[in-house]
């Protein structure tokens, strides 16, 4: 029997309930088709009735989709779901796509809400995983470490996996903080490539005093970024901050020194207090730009990288340039990767798995829920999900550099999916790169060797992503030290935790960007001290305890 979930809930109004999608071709036409609960985020860039994805899924698996809406902010949708089932309402058979934290995840299956899927990941015939190939994918594509990772990533110590495990790496992905600069405006004043702290912040005063962009107006913002979850690769303060010889990669996680087995974090540090003091005198200097704290919107950032007018005004910007810089804008290509400062850190994510999707213990057709899930192995569904429907969003072509089979878009649907697709990325098992037959491949002869002066602004977006990736990854995999992304603890020391990384997570990201942006001083003492006491009293060393004993058992069973 379920028990009351034992989370604190902030009482929000669940979204109302929607059914999608019309009866397809069945093996037998009087047979009533079967029905499928899915539970997910609403977006204004979905139209969902009518939707081409829901119907491909429907026909796919001869059934009926009902899609249950939630919030499109991940804390609110959390706190929808919470209050569903403390509310003793009926869940829908599948969650899809909501990011929770471990803890989050083994309240939800201890309470009864989410089933254990360990039975079947963990048993080498299950037929269902053999016929789509999920762990023979796993492994070829992302190889047998990042196989196991996924496996064990939110078990709980008794070995129950109350999540959905899937891979979908990309290298392009991997950096949490991209900084492009304006090359054109170093090249207009005689500035060399910044390559020190120190260098860069001349270089951003020249960007500030001395009219780069030559308009005869003081309007240049030297850098700005976004801390905000929504903007993808923004986060300046966090590349500022790696810069001062301590790993930042979140607002809150684990350091494992491999020589002495040490589990740390290094938001109590002098070093990261140092970098706090930076962050705040080019704020003060009017070198980094405020909006990096307000800013929340792709459209913002757009006009800054890309505007409208053809007025360059930005000197350094954080962002994703396929996303963030307007498709077809010529302002794009004045900009190039600032490489990794000397002394730096390059703040990645974990490669490839997530844990977002959930089947229910109130799912009535367990093998239906699980074929849908495992159906985006098959390449079909990913691209159909991703992409939309062949020859009328997007088709097959071969790609000229690898070879191998590429798509060439003919609709964007993946930035405006509208009522071809859902806007979400399923539990995929894929890569992306060169050679994955999801992603856009070069069809022009005449673009494979063309130089960066001659392409043009489209085909520019996608080659800075590909030289941000050459300056950073490999040289985050040879400086980074190794992260910890999560521990198995058992029932006493998730008692002990409480809700302590949580509210952890929440005060180090409140009071960075207070510290930052000069709501609170990193020189005061006072306010530093209470920052390190507010540390403690939410449970930072009980946290770290128990964290070392996790590491240590794991370590302790795999010799």
């Amino acid at each position: 029997m379920k028990r009351i979930i034992s989370l604190l809930l902030a009482l929000t109004m669940l979204l109302g309930m929607t059914a999608c999608g019309q009866p397809g071709n069945t093996a037998e036409q009087d047979a009533p088709r079967k029905k499928l609960t899915i539970g997910i985020a609403n977006s204004a860039k979905v139209t969902w009735d009518d939707n081409w994805f829901t119907k491909y899924m429907e026909d796919r698996l001869n059934c009926d989709i009902e899609l249950v809406f939630f919030s499109s902010d991940n804390t609110e949708k959390k706190s929808q779901l919470a209050t569903m089932a403390a509310g003793g309402e009926k869940l829908p058979d599948i969650i899809y796509r909501f990011i929770m934290n471990q803890s989050e995840v083994q309240v939800y299956g201890d309470d009864g809400y989410f089933m254990d899927l360990a039975p079947y990941f963990d048993d080498p015939e299950w037929e269902l995983a053999k016929k789509y190939g999920w762990h023979d994918k796993m492994v070829e594509y992302h190889g047998e470490e990042a196989r196991q990772y996924v496996l064990q990533k939110y078990r709980t110590a008794g070995g129950n996996m109350y999540y959905w495990p899937s891979g979908d790496p990309t290298d392009e992905d991997l950096t949490v903080a991209m900084p492009f600069i304006n090359k054109t405006w170093l090249d207009k004043l005689g500035l060399e490539m910044p390559t020190t702290r120190e260098e860069l912040v001349e270089v951003l005063r020249a960007f500030k005093t001395q009219d780069p962009n030559g308009n005869g107006i003081a309007d240049e913002i030297p850098m700005v970024g976004s801390t905000s979850t929504d903007l993808y690769c923004c986060d300046a303060p966090t590349w500022l901050l790696n810069t001062f010889g301590e790993y930042v990669y979140d607002v809150f996680f684990f350091t494992h020194d491999e020589q002495t087995g040490k589990i740390d974090v290094p938001y109590n540090t002098e070093k990261y207090r140092e970098g706090l003091r930076f962050i705040r005198g080019l704020v003060d200097e009017g070198l980094l730009a405020p909006l990096t704290w307000t800013m929340k919107e792709t459209a913002e950032l757009k006009q800054l990288w890309t505007p409208a007018d053809g007025d360059t005004t930005v000197g350094v910007v954080f962002g994703y340039p396929t996303i963030h810089a307007i498709k077809g804008d010529e302002d794009v290509k004045q900009y190039v990767p600032l490489p990794p400062l000397e002394g730096s850190y390059v703040a990645v994510r974990s490669k490839g798995v997530n844990t977002y999707h959930y089947i229910t213990t109130d799912c009535e057709d367990f093998d239906l829920a699980a074929e849908f899930l495992m159906s985006f192995c098959d390449v079909d569904v990913i691209r159909a999900s991703r992409r939309g429907e062949e020859g009328v969003d997007w088709v097959e072509k071969t790609d000229l550099k690898s070879g191998q089979p590429m798509l060439q878009i003919i609709n964007p649907v993946i930035t405006e999916p509208g009522n071809r697709a859902w806007g979400t990325y399923g539990p995929a098992v894929m890569w992306h790169g060169d050679g994955s037959p999801v992603d856009e491949g070069i069809f022009d002869p005449a673009k494979l060797n063309q130089s960066v002066e001659d392409m043009d602004a489209e085909t520019y977006r996608s080659e800075l992503l590909k030289q941000t990736v050459a300056a950073n990854v490999p040289y985050a995999e040879e400086h980074n030290p190794k992260l910890f992304f999560h521990a198995i603890y058992t029932p006493e020391e998730e008692e002990e935790n409480g809700n302590s990384v949580a509210e952890l997570k929440s005060y180090v990201k409140e009071c960075r960007a207070k510290f930052c942006a000069g709501e609170l001083d990193p020189d005061n003492e006072a306010d530093w001290n209470n920052y390190l006491s507010t540390l403690e009293r939410l449970g930072l060393s009980t946290v770290i305890r128990n964290t070392q004993a996790a590491v240590d058992r794991l370590e302790a069973q795999s010799k």
